[in-house]
């Protein structure tokens, strides 16, 4: 990250939340998937508005870790509420 804000020619690519947390450095651009060119955001992240270059995230859970780690269900529970 830090090399890419740097150098006036280099491009990226990384997730929605170090573009966030480095706006003030960074240079977004727009991509157009054919429904007019939509800037990089949060939102426009949360709603696949983003383009090819949003996608979702998927985890996977041990269902033998569900059955033996008690705290292993109210994480994954509070992670996909908020």
């Amino acid at each position: 990250m830090e090399q890419i804000h740097k150098e006036p020619n280099a491009l990226g690519f990384f997730g929605i939340g170090h573009y966030v947390k480095n706006w003030e450095d960074l240079k977004a651009i727009a991509v157009d998937s054919g429904s007019g060119p939509v800037y990089p955001s949060l939102d426009a992240v949360r709603t696949a508005q983003y383009r090819p270059l949003s996608r979702p995230l998927f985890l996977y859970v041990n269902a033998e870790s569900l059955q033996i780690k008690p705290q292993v269900q109210p994480f994954l529970e509070n992670y996909l509420r908020n």
